[in-house]
């Protein structure tokens, strides 16, 4: 097959060359070299043999236990000083929580702003203070209800509604006079069965303090930014609102561009202050003398026009018409303004950081004095010591304050004792298959297995009849989008968190994911407030790819070392490498991560060179197909080095692949089951109107035959479904894994069913650093289990034949996510099946 359907890195077809006399023509043919004879037309083998000593770096790998005790926050969201610097508010695990300081101090633990009160709304997001420092002003959401806004007394106290009928709002922010409230809102699609993500556009609206009708005053666009929702702020006089306002491009390859614009409440007189490539956060100062913003998620700061003009100056990192000031080391995000306008502050992690302006601006007038008293050669001395000095030792920016808010959460686990008595157990200690076997639970953690009626200690236990069915350990998907959906507003239960539970998924590794969205829903999930699997993440990837405020910009070990501690400062453990152009860039994340004690995956992009250098260099693992047929060379390669290889079937590259493959085959639009967990809009489009394809078109059974012989050598492969059809599709990945439509390419197959489960369980749980505590059933491991109707080992289908999904010691009916054990408890409709009296896709 050529390159044609591929990327075409190294053309579309091999190399191949004409012999010195013209006659015939040399060329590969199927990891051999063959002659062709241009007069005779015969081809001959050309037999070869090489002697090859490759050196590979040691794999960056470690093994740890799962986190267990009390949860940390790590990921503190929209956190603010109060005006008098006695407080910080911000969010965590879906609450809004208040920080007391005294200085530089913190007071005590963090406290809860409202209270458990069962009447109150679930989710608490985007708190902002009054410019008294009274009142804090928060949105809301409920699946049942929708969302509303919000204020609570710091001091303490009922909180009051504002809003009579329910919306989708975001950020909202009191005027400086106190009496008015400015507030992002969406169109309502959720009410009316969509998802959250399908927003075009969102209005600005203003409401009194004491609550009433929100006011429409201007509609705003998307912005092509990491941060789904659009901020308004407030002039010094209460009378107009700032907000980015895209600038729409004048051909498709134009950067995206964001105006900072101001227009009166009635929406009019709009006014264009600067222009910005496409940043993070903008927020201007409550005197309206500065701006402060993100870009690749560093803090910056510059002057703000004071007045608004047709063509505003542009803003650039390196190059712009405005002077422009880099704040912070590692990154930042959420800035906004204290002090009335003195202190600049944001986050990183779970760290609040303060930098007065003041010295923001001595810093960078010292640093013009240093560099022009260098450039003229007043100060030789310094000169002499600065040349010895180190690049990265010396100060990129001023010294900011830094203040670590500790929030703890317990970390829930079933009481008691259950017993799964009777099943087939397949164990993924090696080989191991144990009939009639019975699998005692305690709390979260597997006590013991034994044969049936042998196993001591479970007197007391729960008792559940699991005869002639078949237990496996919970599936870990290692490459599982999950998180491009309820950006920042997070519902009360994540449908691809749900679906992925019923299918058996218990473990997730997301390996390109807004940091902003998936820590924070890790921690919720954690603390038990939201169903789903384990939630593990790269976080954003770090791209090579010189796009404006995404870009992982690395010239250095240095600047490597700082993206990593970035992302470790988020909650990630495995960071993901995306396309780094030069080797050697990608060899300094390599050591990055063997300092800080981090794993690493990459983005393969079906670049065979580029992918086998990674594997030279120690990658932990890398994502997606090699797009080629693999032989004895490359697989050797692979199998020596251990990195991982998750060839992601469902999107393989190179040819048509898995996923299309199964909405032609399988018809998944009439499977109950799974139109109970997934909204029409992801169900329909590719399951009513799919390409046909011939099956020996399809690619993806070569390359799952080359995964299987990697695997079979030796080497680690685990599965990732891309989330291309959540749940369902880590079954069809695995089904790919086990040669599904091989025949049609006349190849033997793919890997044997207790291969392809160890790929989706043991396996995939190394590849993540977890096997000590998950991957397979043993004694002391924890508790993800799944028990199915049918054996796989026997038919590789019966995976999707889940009676129940244990996770973490709770178990529940797959068919329904109905909690068995401890508690009985219904699963509640999701928001978008609210107002439907069926969730079945329409026919």
């Amino acid at each position: 097959r050529d390159e044609q359907e591929g990327f075409a890195q190294a053309d579309l077809w091999p190399n191949y060359a004409f012999t010195p006399d013209g006659k015939s023509l040399i060329y590969s043919n199927h990891g051999k070299i063959d002659r062709l004879n241009l007069a005779t037309l015969q081809v001959t083998n050309i037999p070869f043999t090489v002697h090859v000593e490759q050196y590979l770096a040691p794999r960056v790998a470690w093994e740890e236990h799962v986190e267990s005790g009390p949860i940390n926050a790590k990921l503190l969201r929209w956190p603010e000083q109060s005006p008098d610097g006695k407080w910080i508010v911000f969010d965590a695990f879906g609450r809004v929580w208040l920080q007391q300081m005294n200085g530089s101090q913190t007071v005590g633990e963090p406290k809860r702003l409202t209270s458990n009160d069962a009447s109150l709304p679930p989710r608490e997001y985007a708190p902002s203070f009054s410019a008294d420092g009274n009142w804090i002003v928060y949105v809301t959401w409920s699946d049942a209800e929708g969302g509303h806004i919000w204020k609570a007394p710091v001091s303490g106290g009922a909180p009051v509604k504002l809003t009579k009928s329910a919306g989708h709002f975001a950020n909202p922010v009191f005027s400086p006079k106190g009496d008015k409230i400015a507030v992002i809102q969406g169109s309502g699609l959720e009410f009316r069965g969509h998802q959250p993500e399908e927003e075009q556009y969102f209005e600005i609206r203003w409401l009194p303090a004491e609550g009433g009708d929100p006011q429409f005053i201007t509609t705003v666009n998307l912005a092509d930014t990491l941060k789904f929702h659009p901020q308004v702020f407030w002039n010094k006089d209460s009378d107009r609102v700032y907000f980015r306002d895209p600038v729409p491009p004048q051909k498709p390859t134009d950067d995206p561009k964001n105006d900072l614009v101001s227009v009166r409440l009635d929406g009019t007189d709009k006014k264009r202050f600067l222009r910005f490539p496409a940043v993070g956060d903008i927020v201007p100062s409550p005197d309206e003398n500065w701006i402060v913003f993100t870009s690749r998620d560093n803090v910056y700061v510059t002057a703000l026009p004071k007045t608004g003009m047709k063509e505003p100056p542009e803003v650039g990192i390196k190059e712009g018409s405005v002077p422009v000031w880099r704040l912070s080391d590692e990154a930042g995000g959420y800035v906004t303004w204290a002090n009335g306008g003195k202190t600049i502050t944001w986050e990183l992690g779970n760290t609040f950081h303060r930098l007065t302006l003041e010295s923001a601006i001595q810093f960078v007038q010292d640093q013009k004095r240093k560099a022009e008293e260098e450039k003229k050669g007043e100060n030789k001395e310094d000169k002499k010591a600065g040349a010895e000095q180190k690049e990265e030792e010396k100060p990129r920016v001023p010294k900011s304050e830094a203040i670590v808010l500790k929030l703890t959460m317990p970390r829930p686990a079933p009481e008691g004792s259950v017993l799964l008595h009777g099943a087939r157990v397949i164990t993924m200690k090696g080989d191991e298959v144990l009939e009639n076997a019975d699998v005692l639970v305690t709390g979260n953690r597997i006590k013991a297995i034994g044969a049936a009626g042998k196993v001591t200690g479970s007197s007391d236990a729960k008792v559940i009849d699991v005869t002639g069915k078949t237990i496996i350990p919970g599936l870990i998907d290692t490459h599982a989008h999950l998180h491009y959906s309820a950006f920042e507003i997070f519902p009360e239960m994540k449908w691809q968190y749900v679906a992925n539970l019923a299918y058996g998924v218990t473990t997730t590794y997301d390996p390109s994911a807004p940091s902003l969205d998936v820590f924070s829903q890790a921690e919720m999930v954690e603390a038990g407030v939201m169903m789903g699997p384990r939630i593990y993440s790269s976080g954003d990837v770090l791209y090579g790819g010189q796009q404006t405020d995404i870009w992982a910009e690395v010239n250095n070990q240095d600047d490597a070392n700082r993206q990593v501690k970035r992302m470790q400062a988020y909650g990630a453990r495995m960071i993901k490498v995306y396309q780094q152009p030069r080797r050697e860039q990608r060899i300094w994340f390599a050591e990055a991560c063997r300092k800080m004690h981090m794993l690493m995956t990459a983005e393969g992009a079906g670049e065979l060179w580029t992918d086998l250098s990674m594997v030279t260099d120690g990658f932990t693992a890398f994502e997606h197909s090699l797009p080629v047929e693999l032989h004895k060379d490359v697989i050797e390669f692979f199998a020596k080095s251990g990195t991982y290889y998750t060839p992601t079937l469902i999107v393989g590259y190179g040819g048509p692949w898995a996923e299309q493959y199964y909405y032609q085959e399988k018809n998944p639009h009439d499977d109950a089951k799974l139109n109970r967990f997934t909204p029409h809009l992801f169900l329909d489009p590719s399951s009513r109107r799919h390409v046909w394809i011939s099956l020996d078109e399809y690619h993806f059974p070569t390359i799952a035959y080359g995964a299987a012989e990697v695997m079979r050598a030796g080497g680690n492969v685990s599965l990732g479904a891309h989330g291309e059809l959540q749940g369902l599709g880590a079954h069809w990945e695995l089904w790919a894994m086990a040669g599904e439509n091989a025949k049609a390419l006349g190849l033997p197959g793919g890997m044997t069913p207790m291969e392809t489960l160890k790929a989706c369980t043991i396996n995939a749980a190394d590849k993540i650093g977890f096997a000590p505590d998950l991957g397979s059933i043993e004694a002391g491991k924890l508790a993800d289990l799944v028990i199915l109707d049918g054996n796989p080992l026997e038919n590789i289908y019966n995976t999707n034949t889940a009676h129940w999904v244990m996770k973490n010691g709770y178990l529940y009916d797959a068919n329904t996510m109905r909690e068995e054990w401890p508690e009985q408890k219904d699963l509640p409709k999701f928001f978008w099946q609210k107002n439907s009296e069926t969730t079945t896709a329409a026919k």
